[in-house]
């Protein structure tokens, strides 16, 4: 049986960025803006879990992930213009979201057997998530 879910992360959305290195502390980091971004997509999936919109375990299963980013529209940016083809990429936007969502939906991104990543122009900024997780399917 195919479990279907679908929500909402309000937000600017943050893409993805490759950890950096420090020569002083020896360890590797995630920027603080990638952090912040994926603590509130966590946060907000949790929620969602409360209202029963995403299951409330971590599946094991195979699933398909889409997601639409929604980004700010700058006030010079002319009206024919419809796309979103500037920075960030939509590959780096989906590869934070698909991290944050690790051990809430499932248990590795790995399990992702279908992705969908859109970016455009949107009134409030945010993504919105939505898919299905294969049951019996691992």
């Amino acid at each position: 049986m195919d479990i279907k879910f679908d929500f909402t992360i309000d937000g600017d959305p943050v893409a993805w960025k490759r950890p950096q290195y420090s020569g002083r502390s020896r360890k590797f980091y995630t920027h603080e803006k990638v952090r912040a971004w994926q603590t509130h997509i966590s946060s907000q999936a949790h929620a969602n879990m409360e209202w029963g919109t995403i299951p409330e375990v971590p599946t094991k299963s195979a699933l398909e992930l889409n997601m639409d980013f929604y980004m700010k529209r700058p006030k010079s940016l002319p009206g024919k213009v419809t796309h979103h083809t500037k920075r960030p990429d939509a590959e780096n936007l989906g590869k934070a979201v698909a991290d944050a969502l690790e051990d809430i939906l499932y248990y590795n991104d790995s399990q992702v057997v279908k992705q969908s990543v859109s970016k455009q122009y949107g009134e409030e900024p945010g993504v919105h998530i939505w898919g299905v997780i294969r049951e019996g399917e691992t």
